[in-house]
Order: C-alpha cells, then structure tokens, then sequence
C-alpha cells in the first residue's frame, strides 16, 4: 500500500536549512585551508602566507571571516575585528566553524560599538570581549552587557585623553566588573574612580538625592568624575523614599546596559526601549524529554533570574500597592461599580507572587479578604469563559464557546457586536441597507434629506452638544454590558486626590489600543464616572470627527456628550468652568497602529498641543492609563514595515489608519474582529495643576509641563503594572 507523504513542518524546514548552511560554512572554510596549505607548500618558509600551516589556517580562517563581514556591509574596522578574532581562534585550536562564529560575534559587537559613534578602538575591545565571553558560555544577555560596558569605559577613557593602552585597560577593568556581577555605576567607574574614599562615594549619593527631593526631574545625577553610585526615587510630595543602584532601574525600566552607561555619562532621563526577543518571551516552553541541555540549562537559569528579582520588592511600593487593593477590596459595590471575578482574581495572583521574606504585615488578612469577596460573588457559579488569559495554554474547545455559555455572556457579546468599532459600522450599514430596501422608492430623497441635515447640524450645532445629552442614554443597560464584556474598571490612584468643582480637567487617556474601550466607556454612567467624580458634570469624550457623519453613530455620540477631538471643541469644552471635563486620547491614529498585547508603547514625545491647550483655559492635566486595553488583539502588522509605511500613508490622508488585528469570532476563541475577554483596569492619577490661564504660554512653559506630565505617566504605570498587567512591558515613548 502507498502511503500518503506527509509535508514537513516549519520547524523541520528551518532545522534542514540551519543543517545545510552550516555544512556549507564548513566546507568553505575547509576549502579555503586547504588552498592556503598548498600555496605555503609551493611558496616556501619565506612566503608571509607559507610561513607555517598554522599561519595559513589562520589566514583562511581570517579570510573567511572578513568575506562574510564584507558581504553583510560591515565597516572596515568591523571587518578587521572580525578576521582578527576568527584567525585567534583557529589559532587555539577551535574547529573553522566555531572560528567562523567567534568572527561573527567580534563582528556584530564591534559594528554595533562602530554605529553607536564610537572609536575603532573601542570597538576592537568589544570584538574581544564578545569572542572571550562567548567562549565562556555566557548568554547573549550578558555578553551584550559585558561588551556594552567594556566598549564604554574605553571609549570614556579615550574621551579623557588616555593612551590606547590604558583605555583598554579601562575597558577590560568594567567588563570584568560586569562579569563579576558588580552594578553598572560601579562597573563604569571601576578605573576612573580608583583610589576614591567612602565619604566621596557617600556624599555623590546624598548630592543626588537632594537634587531629587528638590524637585528636578528623576535622572542619574553624576558629578563630574561619574562617582555617583545612588539614585533618590521620590515620591510625588518630593521626599526621597529609596535609594537604587542603576543596575535596578535599569532593571526595572527595561533599559539595556549601553541605555544606563550612557545616561550615566550624560546625566539624560531614562528612557525605556523596547526590550529584547529574549525578555519579551514571558513563558517557558519547553519540552523536558527532547530539550537540548543548553535550553533546559537557559530554563533554569531564566527561572532562577525571576526568583531572585522577586526577593527585593521596593518595601514603599510594595506597601502602597497593598493598601491600593484593600481599599478597592472595602469600597462599597454599587450598579455601576463593583469588583469583577476577574479582577478579583488578579489581586489574588500579585499576592502570590510576594515572596515569603518581603511580605507585609497585612498581607495575610489581604488574602483571605479577597478569598471571602471571590467565595460570595454572585458569578461565582456561572461557567467561566474560555477566552481568558490566566495561563492556561490549553485552547477552549468550541462547546464551551458555543453550548456552555451563559445567557448573560450571550447578551455582553451581542451588545459589543455594536459597539465594537470593527464590526459595529459593519451593523449600521447593514442597517440602513435594511431601511434603503424597506422605504423604496422614497429612499434616494430620505437619503438626501438626512446627508443634507448632517452638513448643516454639524457646522451649526455647539460642539459637544449638551443640550442633546440624554440621561436616560448615558445611564442604558446596554453600557453595563459591554462593561462586564471585559470586564472594565475605572479606579482613582488616590482615593483622597481633590477634584474641585470650580477647576475644569482635561483626562488624558494612555494608550490609545484597537479601540480605546476605557476611555469611551467613561462617557457613559456605567464607568462609575459619577460615583468616582461626585462634584462633576458628565464629562466629554472626544472622538474623531468623522463619526460625526455616520448614521446612527452620531446620534448615539452626541447623546454621550463627544466631542470631535478638535482644538476648538476642547477649547469650547474647558473654558466652560463648573467642573467641566474632557477625555483626550493622546496618541490617536498612530499610537492604534503600534498596539499590542503587553507593549506599553505611547505616542507622547512630540506631542505638545494637549498641553498648550491646558496652560491656555488652566485645565489641570490628569494622566490615566488603561491596564490591559493593549491585550484585545493582536497586531497582525507590528513587524511588517511595509504594511506600517501603508498604514501611516492612509493615516494621513483620512486621520484614521486601518488596522490588520485579530481578535476572537462570536462563536469561537480565536481568529475574528471581536475583542478578546480581557480586563481592563483604567487608573486615574492625580490632577496636574498648570496654574492660572495664559493665553499665549510659551515654548519653556509648554515644555516643563510637558516633562512632567511625562514623569506622572511613567511613574503611574510602573506603580500599578504589577498588579493589573504584569505581563507589559515598561513604557516606551516615541
């Protein structure tokens, strides 16, 4: 009998190619010895290339290494590092292939050192240290840390007019300290700072955290030797409340160690980068039968890695996120706000995430007072939906999507069927179809008609419209349903922030995601808006102006009260005084092109004009970050450059970009345009004073408000990360 041939997979394709390439490499190199050994044998001892075998191994080795380096559009001293560290190699007696990877890792390090601006010297110290650190089988995450450091001191050394030797020498002092696990101020002043007392040491640390608790902004504040070891984390009050080496807050913030020993040397603000492939795996998977013992030994390593981060929690952090759960634990349920089973549940996880050693106090009574909430909830007994991230990486079968959904689920996801903003337009002109098909043949002048009554009402109308408020609306059912979708969560940051009825406040939304649930969501009564904000109005969320021209749609917004995300309806709404509010979704278009799930990328940098418009009508800023509005879908286009350059092309032209996401379907769990069951927690920082109203603020102004807008919003997110999404990566800003 003949028997179907079955394709191979992806993983097998790729395990052939690796194969063949690698042979390919060996072949080459072999063949490349081999033409050298017979030229030293015609050429003689006299020959530069015939001095010796060993002198044409290496020479083929070294060629080798430089031809690949020159293909790949490396600089010369790149080029040169790498057929150096190839022909060392073979020297030693490495086999031409691990010669040939030792080229290529001298090559990448000294190209990178190269691209950064750095001198070729400095990037022959790289080169070295990556051959050196390699060979000791260090992983990729340390070598880059090791050779980072190492390529800056020397480069430092250089700067401050060091011979090349003692540079080098500087260089291979912080790569050592690096590889003996010293921090990075330590590893970076290990030359420069030679011979310094403790009182020196002491008194750059204290220097530092005064210039923190006199208010400048959180930076690493460095004299000029670079000998400060200490950076103060104040709180909002000013007052220094710890004291971390950069190695933690690099840690922390996600930076790598060339990001740190650079802002060290020039005293610049952090800011976070994306992190590495490495750091973004959040799992281990890994088959304990089959993996190879350099994977089980990476396992254990990146498990021993996170046992240990955990044992040093900030005490005062630590402590105010404790007591941020026990007081949304004792805040009272009401229709329009209550805990959630889910939300419940990740209170729960960040308990047990504390280690043992570090644990309060109260953390014992904490626990069994949300064991209590989760044992009377009134969901408690309804089947769980299978479109949950709680690491469970078995798939829910489509039964349970299907036949085992409660009604109350059913309900949440026809609501959202509506307002989704992927599918919900799909609806209205299914709608008006309907209507076209059932109002012939009057349909074409109906049609007329409205088209021309929205062009009028909406250059005509005051914009937003509070007259056409509906109470009755805002207050809908149906809002409660697409809360409990999610489920969705608004929360104050401080429960004792002051919120005054003769201020207005523009809420400034962080980050933008497919479809901005948290922010929308705050135009309607389910929010708990009222509860949260007794001494205010119903607040204005602003969308784009384009809703504004869709049947239905516009009905449904102006009797929410949205704006059209304008300069003009801003202004219109923020000079109204009597606690008059608007929601402004920052990034907009663009920073909806860069969501994803577990990236905390904000489009913040450049953008200015909401502050200008605060500093104009003396509306106080109020930074607010939606945990979990970034795990809804997943961006089909986040590595597509290509697509990204079509999608910035159209954003321009039409102010909105179409997204290429994938979601959950109606009746099934993955692959569809519906948002996935995620919680989303909206924390809501402190108001911003920005003073009096100016009406022509300037530049300086507009830019010191600005920075420290940006600090509230890093410092809100790192605060509550660890509980609503622990899984996000630091903030990034572009």
């Amino acid at each position: 009998e003949t028997r179907r041939r079955v394709p191979p997979s992806r993983g097998e394709l790729a395990r052939v190619d690796k194969g063949r390439r690698r042979n390919a490499l060996q072949s080459s190199a072999r063949d490349m010895e081999a033409a050298a050994s017979e030229e030293a044998a015609t050429k003689g001892p006299s020959s530069p290339v015939g001095e010796t075998l060993e002198a044409s191994m290496r020479a083929a080795a070294a060629a080798q290494a430089e031809k690949k380096a020159t293909a790949d559009g490396a600089p010369p001293a790149a080029v040169k590092a790498a057929g150096e560290a190839a022909a060392k190699s073979r020297a030693s007696g490495k086999t031409p292939y691990d010669a040939s990877r030792d080229g290529q890792a001298a090559q990448k390090a000294a190209q990178k050192v190269l691209k950064d601006g750095m001198s070729p010297e400095a990037a022959k110290v790289a080169a070295e240290r990556a051959v050196a650190a390699r060979g000791l089988g260090m992983s990729p995450m340390e070598v880059a840390k090791e050779v980072a450091a190492a390529a800056k001191a020397t480069q430092a050394a250089l700067d401050s007019g060091a011979s090349p030797e003692k540079a080098k020498a500087a260089g291979e002092a912080a790569g050592n300290a690096i590889r003996s696990g010293k921090s990075v101020v330590e590893a970076a002043g290990e030359d420069a700072n030679k011979g310094k007392s403790p009182e020196a040491a002491k008194a750059a640390g204290e220097s530092a955290a005064k210039a923190r608790s006199a208010g400048k902004l959180p930076r690493v504040i460095a004299n000029d030797e670079g000998s400060a070891t200490e950076l103060a984390v104040g709180d909002k009050g000013g007052a220094a409340r710890s004291s971390k080496t950069l190695r933690d807050l690099a840690r922390e913030q996600g930076l790598t160690v060339e990001d740190v020993l650079d802002q060290v040397a020039s005293a610049q603000p952090f800011t976070p980068r994306k992190l590495s492939s490495l750091q973004q795996q959040q799992r281990i998977g890994i088959d304990l039968r089959v993996a190879s013992n350099e994977q089980l030994e990476e396992a254990v390593a990146r498990l021993r890695a996170e046992v240990e981060s955990r044992k040093k929690p900030d005490p005062s952090l630590l402590a105010l996120q404790v007591e941020h759960i026990s007081h949304e634990l004792a805040a009272p349920p009401t229709r329009n706000r209550r805990l959630s089973l889910e939300h419940l549940e990740l209170y729960e996880r960040f308990c047990s995430r504390i280690p043992p050693e570090a644990s309060p106090a109260e953390l014992g009574d904490l626990v069994q007072r949300i064991a209590k909430a989760k044992a009377v909830h009134p969901d408690k007994d309804f089947p769980r939906s299978g479109d949950r991230d709680d690491g469970n990486d078995e798939p829910a079968s489509w039964e349970s999507a299907v036949l085992k959904v409660p009604e109350g689920r059913r309900r949440q996801t026809m609501v959202m069927l509506y307002c989704n903003l992927l599918t919900g337009p799909l609806l209205v002109l299914a709608t008006v179809a309907l209507l076209w098909w059932l109002l012939r043949p009057l349909s074409p002048y109906l049609f007329a008609l409205y088209c021309a009554w929205v062009y009028y009402d909406n250059k005509t109308r005051p914009n937003p419209s509070t007259d056409r408020l509906s109470p009755g609306w805002r207050d809908a059912s149906i809002w409660r349903l697409m809360r409990d979708y999610f489920p969705m969560r608004h929360t104050l940051a401080h429960p004792d922030a002051k919120f005054d009825a003769s201020r207005s406040y523009l809420f400034c939304y962080h980050p933008h995601g497919v479809q901005s649930s948290g922010a929308f969501s705050m135009s309607t009564a389910a929010s708990g808006f009222d509860e949260l904000f007794p001494a205010l109005p119903p607040t204005s969320v602003q969308t784009l102006t384009m809703n504004f021209y869709l049947p239905m749609t516009r009905e449904n917004l102006m009797a929410l009260n949205c704006g059209d995300a304008s300069a003009r309806c801003l202004k219109n709404v923020l000079s109204r005084g009597g606690g008059s509010s608007a929601v402004l979704v920052t990034g907009g278009a663009r920073e909806s092109m860069l969501a994803h799930p577990y990236h905390s990328t904000c489009v913040l940098l450049e953008r200015k004009g909401f502050v200008k418009i605060a500093l104009q009508t003396g509306a106080a800023l109020v930074p607010m970050w939606g945990f979990g509005e970034n795990n809804l879908y997943e961006n089909m286009a986040i590595d597509s450059p290509t697509i990204r350059r079509w999608q910035q092309r159209i954003q321009r032209a039409l102010t909105f970009a179409p997204l290429l996401v994938a979601g959950r379907g109606v009746f099934s769990y993955t692959g569809g345009l519906m948002p996935r069951r995620r919680p989303i927690t909206v924390v809501i920082g402190d108001p911003i004073d920005v003073g009096a109203a100016e009406a022509a603020p300037s530049a300086e102004r507009i830019a010191q408000v600005h920075a420290k807008y940006i600090l509230a919003v890093k410092e809100l997110h790192a605060r509550y990360k660890e509980i609503y999404d622990p899984k996000a990566q630091p903030v990034e800003l572009v």
